[in-house]
């Protein structure tokens, strides 16, 4: 559902129950999957992207060159303060100078199937009915 009728923007519905499942426990608690590559942006500037997820699923993890050398492919990490940025329609999961990348202790099971990586979906913009 939208927000009150005074938003503008445009809303999303999720349908796909994988999606609508919330965890109020959840920990943060990630394994890389893929070692970080160096990528180039539009304008120049240079970032790193890998892949990293939980037993829920994967997805493309942005990362600063400050963060690359944290995130080692087989890793088990705590993320605090993670955002999800769109970029040209896929999800990415970015964090900033107000979140924490941190080593964690054990192992966790990731789900490594296509079909879990929310970032291989991409979506678009629809307007508001």
């Amino acid at each position: 559902p939208c927000a009150p009728s005074s938003f503008s923007g445009a809303c999303v519905t999720f349908t796909n129950p994988m999606y609508c499942s919330l965890n109020a426990e959840y920990m943060g608690l990630v394994k890389v999957t893929q070692a970080p590559e160096k990528l180039e942006g539009a304008r120049g500037q240079v970032f790193w992207e890998c892949k990293a997820g939980d037993a829920s699923g994967t997805c493309v993890f942005s990362l600063t060159e400050a963060q690359k050398d944290t995130f080692t492919l087989g890793g088990t990490y705590e993320v605090r303060n993670a955002a999800v940025k769109m970029v040209r329609g896929r999800i990415r999961v970015t964090v900033d100078k107000w979140g924490k990348i941190a080593p964690a202790e054990g192992e966790i099971e990731v789900n490594e199937a296509e079909s879990g990586n929310i970032s291989a979906v991409e979506y678009e913009m629809v307007p508001n009915r």
